[in-house]
């Protein structure tokens, strides 16, 4: 199996401010850490395309394992480079139905082999003429969705918008 281009979507829920924190007593979500770094180490060693995906949140970036190969985003590691994304600027809505336009800003930081300049979205100081002036449904509780059932709005929050897919 030789991939072109391969994306981790680390797991973040115990790693955020949201959840613990951190995932040393989690076996599971340390081993997927080591998952997604032998796959994009692997990339990296066949030049091929490799990137990750985390919240600023989680403690991911700050993990020994990872920062000795990828380093951190203010001090990346090359060929691996950092770019943070704002999700209210690629498409991240409030999954409420009371309010399912409301633009979720969820920052996040993305990891890549290869520039990923696109991604580089910011509310406010975006690729713009002028700042956006939107306010923010904040990623925390439990809301009804539009089609009925209640959901974590971080858990909701967690996937791509097509948005993000074509960035990439």
């Amino acid at each position: 199996l030789r991939p072109l281009a391969v994306h981790c979507g680390t797991p973040c829920t115990h790693m955020s401010k949201l959840g613990k924190g951190d995932i040393d007593d989690m076996k599971w979500e340390k081993n997927l850490v080591k998952f997604s770094i032998a796959v994009l180490s692997f990339q990296e060693a066949q030049k091929l395309l490799g990137s990750n995906e985390n919240p600023v949140t989680s403690a991911l970036h700050s993990r020994k394992e990872w920062k000795e190969v990828f380093g951190e985003p203010k001090s990346p590691k090359p060929p691996w480079r950092y770019v943070r994304c704002d999700g209210c600027q690629v498409g991240v809505h409030s999954p409420a139905a009371e309010d399912s336009e409301a633009p979720m800003q969820k920052a996040q930081d993305w990891m890549a082999n290869y520039p990923l300049p696109l991604m580089g979205q910011r509310c406010r100081n975006p690729f713009a003429v002028q700042g956006c002036s939107h306010q923010h449904q904040h990623v925390r509780g439990t809301v009804k969705t539009v089609t009925g059932p209640w959901v974590s709005v971080a858990k909701a929050s967690a996937a791509y918008t097509d948005v993000q897919g074509e960035l990439m």
